[in-house]
């Protein structure tokens, strides 16, 4: 991508937006439900994890016959689309239950049944238990958007350009944007951006290895602000304190360039042990 194409963020610090990305991650549990009950499944789940359509600002499902169902970020709104155009429905969220959008997204299917959250493991919340969607349109849900928006142009670029990279997809259990890059049969680099988890509590970008490379010691050195995560996963971060020190987006666009390409090529070297 060039400079021009990303869009500048930080204009709320990454640790003020754990709410925002909460609600977001339960309200997108009701498009991996209309998924998982109109595509075949996948053994890697793959069916589930959504596209990202910058100019609905929106994550959608893969096709569902002839329909898409998407989840706009800026205002948590539902959206039942023909195909990647006409949208026929919408569905805002605040002001109502995950069981109402259930509903929703059951009647606009069709589906027979009433649909089924996957049994995924979200950071516990009051959406969890009966409580209503609380945030409409919020600075918060605009500057996570931004994000999404900026990780897609990002990783598609780095996907197309190795010619061999998968989608990239968000992906509804742990809510990040993701592509895979394989390096042979056994081995693979995934490169993605997370809205924040229990491990950091921030947006970040980051890149893995597949498997765990045995050796670690010592660890590559990665571009300033960049760490390694050791802990429940091992692989590179660049956090969102550290991506956007500066609000300029050509600075911020090179340091996340940086970051991917330099942190790619250090998996692939621990790979090659």
């Amino acid at each position: 991508m060039t400079p021009s194409e990303w869009r500048p963020l930080g204009a709320i610090p990454g640790k003020q937006l754990a709410p925002a990305r909460v609600e977001a991650h339960y309200a997108l549990q009701v498009l991996a439900a209309a998924a998982t009950a109109s595509i075949e499944a996948r053994p890697d789940d793959s069916h589930q994890a959504s596209d990202w359509q910058p100019e609905r600002e929106s994550l959608v499902t893969q096709l569902l016959g002839s329909h898409r169902m998407g989840l706009r970020l800026r205002d948590l709104t539902l959206q039942w689309i023909e195909e990647d155009m006409f949208v026929e429905s919408e569905f805002a969220l605040p002001g109502r239950s995950l069981d109402e959008a259930m509903a929703w997204a059951r009647s606009a299917l069709g589906a027979s049944e009433a649909l089924v959250r996957p049994s995924y493991d979200l950071p516990d919340h009051a959406l969890a238990h009966g409580e209503m969607f609380s945030l409409g349109l919020d600075a918060a849900l605009t500057e996570l958007a931004l994000w999404y928006d900026d990780a897609h142009a990002l990783l598609t670029r780095f996907a197309e350009d190795s010619g061999r990279g998968a989608p990239v997809r968000c992906w509804p259990h742990h809510f990040d944007m993701a592509c895979l890059l394989p390096e042979s049969e056994q081995r693979s680099i995934s490169l993605g951006m997370s809205p924040g988890d229990a491990h950091v509590a921030e947006p970040y970008l980051y890149v893995t290895p597949w498997p765990r490379p045995k050796t670690i010691d010592p660890l590559p050195t990665l571009p300033p602000g960049a760490s390694w995560h050791t802990e429940s996963w091992f692989g590179a971060l660049l956090p969102a304190s550290a991506l956007a020190t500066t609000r300029e987006a050509s600075a911020q666009a090179t340091r996340a360039e940086e970051f991917l390409t330099q942190a790619t090529a250090a998996c692939r070297n621990l790979l090659r042990g």
